[in-house]
């Protein structure tokens, strides 16, 4: 508790409490008052929180302008502070903090795998009135979980200087070097793992069912920002984080016409970040594929079931101007990639165009495994596909775009409003070659596409 009449947090909590029970009549026995003595201080303890409610809230059962009420039994944690005279501490700082009613805290140290509540504020202040009078609508917190040997965990003096973004993926994590680039540009701002930030990360494998949950944890986590990777993922954090800002890195949506900002320039809410709209590069893709067989008539096409049609569309128009069938693939998890190589194999798809999406940038190795398997070449945004054996590849870096994102965010930690930050778009695109693949799949790339080629894997 902060106190702005001498006394430690804990010295001022402690007393309201015991004055709480001794003079809810509002009067004060002289000869007991007397005898009053601070507080004993004491440390904050493991689960204060990290990230705290800018303004005074005294109810901790309700979120600010949101309808819903946290679950469990209403109570209230009412008393007075006084001095060591008896006398009513006027605008002493009375904080509280305390599990919800399943026992679990708002705090990411918290190990406890009983569910957050997405109501549950976890955290209230308020300055006593002119009797030194505090008083707290909260919930009856639940039982925390706890062994007869256990020992309440050690509070980490870093905690309440470190900083919590969350990421939240549609995949299945990030990969190293994008992960190096992230936190290497986050540096540059002054922000260092283990120092002064701290990351709070979920990732659901492709499985929509659980982007909601996940989000709203994070969300209840109050961290500064959430990193939300691919389009459904930023939609449905959108549609939830309230004024938690959110910094995309999102490759398949126009975010304007997705209504996600107001404009590129002028997001106007609590979304910015980096898009790629430019659904026709998949046209590129196919003139590649067109470079390696100038035969090619029909090709099988992957596209994820959780992104837009931008990319589906503007390659549908391509394909009718250079001939070329389109065989449509859509998958929902990465289980469902072999499906779609194999019914590839069977419709004698002369190549696999892989929409972009968090799977396909995630699951590199399956894919290349699936082309050599069944002998179809790929193309792709993603040169990490490229380096794991797909045979092309022609988009953005991912690991430029994640450095940019780190700006964001960065940016954000500092004071920047998300709705005054800029979209984003990628400018510079990389063309990636598998020679090994290729010479494997009985093609020769010419050597015209060797010469424009970024990168060349041998």
């Amino acid at each position: 508790m902060n106190d702005h009449q001498g006394f430690s947090r804990r010295q001022v909590l402690g007393m309201a409490i015991m004055a709480g029970g001794l003079t809810l009549s509002g009067k004060v026995n002289t000869a007991f008052a007397q005898a009053f003595k601070r507080t004993p201080g004491e440390i904050l303890g493991p689960f204060y929180p990290v990230l705290r409610s800018v303004g005074k809230s005294a109810d901790l059962t309700a979120l600010p302008g949101k309808p819903g009420r946290a679950a469990g039994q209403v109570i209230y944690v009412m008393g007075r502070v006084l001095n060591v005279q008896g006398q009513p501490v006027k605008g002493a700082r009375v904080e509280l903090w305390q599990a919800n009613a399943h026992g679990r805290y708002v705090h990411p140290s918290d190990t406890n795998p009983a569910p957050l509540d997405p109501n549950f504020e976890g955290f209230a202040l308020q300055d006593t009135d002119a009797e030194g009078r505090y008083r707290f609508k909260t919930i009856k917190p639940g039982a925390y979980p706890a062994t007869a040997d256990w020992m309440r965990p050690p509070q980490t003096p870093s905690d309440t200087r470190q900083v919590h973004v969350g990421i939240l993926g549609y995949g299945t994590g990030v990969l190293p070097h994008l992960r190096a680039a992230f936190r290497a540009r986050l540096a540059d701002f002054g922000y260092v793992p283990g120092q002064n930030i701290a990351f709070d990360e979920r990732y659901v494998g492709g499985r929509r069912d659980r982007v909601h949950g996940f989000a709203v944890e994070l969300i209840a986590l109050h961290v500064r920002a959430i990193v939300v990777v691919g389009p459904y993922v930023v939609k449905i954090a959108n549609e939830v984080a309230r004024d938690t800002p959110l910094v995309a890195i999102d490759l398949e949506s126009d975010p304007v016409a997705e209504g996600l900002v107001k404009s590129l320039a002028r997001p106007g809410g609590n979304v910015t970040g980096t898009f790629l709209d430019q659904a026709d590069l998949t046209g590129k893709w196919l003139q590649l594929l067109r470079e390696f067989n100038p035969r090619l008539s029909r090709v099988t096409v992957v596209q994820d079931s959780s992104t837009p049609s931008y990319q589906l569309e503007a390659l549908k128009r391509s394909a009718i101007s250079m001939a070329v069938e389109l065989q449509p693939a859509v998958i929902a998890t990465h289980d469902d990639f072999k499906q779609a190589f194999d019914a590839a194999s069977k419709s004698r798809s002369g190549a696999v165009v892989l929409l972009s999406s968090p799977l396909v940038s995630n699951y590199s190795d399956l894919l290349a495994s699936l082309s050599i398997a069944t002998r179809l070449p790929t193309v792709s945004m993603f040169r990490e596909n490229v380096t794991a054996g797909c045979m092309v590849s022609y988009g953005p870096s991912l690991a430029d775009g994640w450095a940019h994102v780190a700006a964001f965010v960065g940016r954000i930690l500092n004071g920047a409003k998300p709705a005054d930050l800029p979209i984003e778009r990628p400018t510079t695109f990389e063309l990636a070659l598998n020679v090994k693949t290729a010479t494997a799949l009985g093609l020769t790339i010419p050597p015209s596409l060797l010469q424009r080629a970024d990168q060349v894997i041998e």
